[in-house]
């Protein structure tokens, strides 16, 4: 029988979902590079669920959700029709419904699916997993890369908005400044920034839990554009990352840029995956009198 297991401990869910996955963790880098990286304040401070998806004693699935309040996101590995009617049920035993659902294209859809009934279903994007392979190539784009720092907080922040704008990311003002915060803070993420002529030109994050690194989001700012900037700035955070010891890079981009994917190409990066992100559109119901 399927059930689900819900998680309270972050580091036995990461420790039990990174032997699962074994040396194929690839297709799942964003689910798990996210359990590698909660903590308990973060699972507090966004209500983030840990769940593992089981038949008898085997896992068979996984499911991380992401927030805060009021979107929810679900982050899923691999989920037959079984494992999706176990994590619905679950789910709305603790009164919640996702707003969107992230995953392998197929797994996304099969999921979504079992809200078509109450939500209107979109594919927000279509994204390619990328993975690295072999070192970096980098470009002959003009600049450096430099570390952020607390000295560059407001920049980050106007310039994270600008991204979640253009990239229609609905992302409260305040949770953008608090990631920014956290991400100077911790140990494990760090804020790249690009400087051209001495211009902080685009930014870049990264995320360094062995045994993998997630690069993005990435973004130039308007004006300098078409200069090159973030295939040289992906270039060399992931020379970084392999200098610090990880053994895969990842990137996530969106399939409808092709500018983006063949500057990300030329790095060496090679899509090996597509994830779908679906958002759920509550529908109005109409009572009739």
């Amino acid at each position: 029988m399927t059930h689900i297991e819900r998680h309270f401990d972050p580091r036995a869910f990461a420790e039990q979902l990174g032997a699962w996955l074994g040396d194929n963790y690839a297709i799942h880098n964003q689910l798990y590079n996210g359990a590698l990286r909660t903590t308990p304040a973060l699972m507090v401070a966004h209500d983030r669920r840990l769940y593992l998806i089981k038949r008898g004693h085997a896992i068979v699935g996984a499911c991380l959700t992401t927030g805060p309040d009021p979107r929810l996101s679900l982050i899923v590995t691999d989920l037959d029709e079984a494992a999706c009617v176990a994590l619905v049920a679950e789910l709305a035993s603790e009164g919640l419904t996702p707003t969107d659902i992230v995953g392998p294209a197929p797994n996304a859809r099969l999921l979504a699916a079992h809200y078509e009934q109450s939500h209107r279903t979109e594919v927000h994007a279509a994204l390619g997993n990328f993975q690295l392979f072999g070192s970096p190539v980098g470009t002959a784009a003009a600049g450096r890369l430099r570390p952020a720092t607390e000295e560059d907080r407001a920049w980050l922040i106007q310039h994270w908005i600008d991204f979640a704008h253009e990239a229609h990311i609905p992302e409260p003002d305040e949770l953008v400044a608090e990631r920014i915060q956290a991400q100077l803070e911790s140990p494990v993420q760090t804020l790249w920034i690009w400087q051209v002529d001495g211009e902080d030109a685009a930014f870049c994050a990264g995320s360094y839990q062995p045994p993998l690194s997630r690069v993005g989001p990435v973004y130039t700012l308007p004006a300098f554009r078409g200069r090159g900037c973030a295939g040289a700035m992906v270039a060399a955070v992931s020379h970084v990352a392999l200098d610090r010891g990880i053994k895969d890079l990842f990137l996530f981009t969106d399939l409808a840029n092709p500018t983006s994917n063949a500057v990300y190409k030329r790095i060496g990066y090679v899509q090996i995956g597509e994830h779908l992100h679906v958002r759920l559109v509550a529908e109005a119901v109409t009572v009739q009198v």
